[in-house]
């Protein structure tokens, strides 16, 4: 199996189409099915575009599971309902009894999921001014030294700790010192040392307030 993800949780990147053919020819040689995870795909910014993984040939989609929801992009996280498209005809026809650790699907989050596809088109748009604006007062705000990159999806920054001599565990200094509770790098896999995520999908006040707490801590 090939778990893509993309957009990229935690680092906010896109993957082009050449990246994404060398994926699907990698998929092909080796037999795999391919899980893609395109949950941030309504919350790409300009000038970049999602991709959907499956949309490139009818051999990739048909070995292909795409999984995605309305919760990312409409904000809707608590209605704890997802869409997968199933293009693998064996796992379609695997005689499966799920046992659902989180719940069935709950009418709720189907009448959510349906009313936000169908008539909350221009949502994610004015979402994405707003992260964009939010994405740049992070930058703006950061001390020199910590490493970070534009994300060119999502409300996610990846910020590289390291040059600030904070590996492998800056979550913990920060808060303790900063009093400000990001999360652990190393929660997404062993490179994730000396890395810390924060959610800026929040007001602008906080976003002022977090990076100059992170300031103050080094100093």
């Amino acid at each position: 199996m090939l778990p893509l993800v993309d957009p990229h949780n935690p680092t906010g990147g896109v993957l082009g189409r050449e990246e994404l053919r060398a994926l699907a020819r990698l998929a092909l040689r080796h037999d795999l099915l391919v899980v893609a995870d395109e949950v941030h795909a309504g919350l790409v910014h300009d000038p970049y575009r999602h991709i959907p993984f499956a949309s490139l040939a009818d051999e990739v989609a048909d070995r292909t599971v795409t999984l995605t929801s309305a919760t990312k992009a409409f904000n809707v996280p608590g209605v704890r309902c997802a869409v997968a498209h199933v293009g693998a005809a064996a796992v379609r026809e695997a005689p499966t009894r799920p046992t659902h650790p989180h719940g069935e699907p709950n009418t709720f989050g189907v009448a959510v999921t349906l009313a936000a596809r169908r008539h909350g088109e221009d949502w994610p748009a004015r979402r994405r001014q707003v992260l964009a604006r939010n994405a740049a007062l992070v930058r703006d705000g950061l001390p020199a030294g910590m490493g970070y990159r534009m994300p060119q999806a999502a409300f996610l920054a990846w910020l590289d700790c390291r040059a600030p001599g904070l590996e492998p565990d800056p979550y913990t200094f920060f808060q303790g010192e900063a009093r400000v509770l990001l999360n652990d790098g190393r929660a997404f896999g062993p490179g994730g040392a000396g890395f810390v995520r924060l959610d800026f999908a929040t007001s602008r006040d906080i976003l002022e307030d977090i990076p100059r707490r992170i300031r103050e801590s080094l100093t």
